[in-house]
């Protein structure tokens, strides 16, 4: 009788270590595709609005959005006080403050460009 209780609880083990063992496995090969659409996402389409890298017109595409008008925007989102700012200029300010509070800490890693 101990024999077979202990076989039982060692086979009801293994079995659960294995179901467990392939969530996770399961769960991070999901993460891993993800993170490599989103790369090859970026590295063949424009991040402003999408349009495919295809051909020589891109670098054209890539010289109309002008880096001056972020740098005037930032500026616009620093020069508002935070109670005024609106929905999208809101979440753009949280990603560029990185939650700090204090305005003079922006980071610019959020920018497209």
């Amino acid at each position: 009788r101990n024999i077979f209780d202990v076989s039982y609880f060692f086979v009801i083990m293994l079995i659960l270590i294995q179901l467990f063992n392939s969530i996770i496995t399961e769960t991070f090969g999901q993460l891993r595709e993800q993170k490599q659409n989103f790369t090859q996402q970026l590295r063949n389409k424009c991040f402003i609005t999408g349009v495919e890298k295809e051909g020589p017109n891109f670098n054209k595409h890539i010289q109309k959005h002008n880096v001056i008008n972020y740098y005037n925007f930032i500026l616009h989102l620093a020069s508002k006080e935070e109670i005024h700012l609106t929905g999208p200029e809101q979440i753009i300010w949280d990603n560029l403050s990185l939650g700090s509070k204090d305005k003079q800490i922006i980071s610019l890693d959020f920018c497209p460009t």
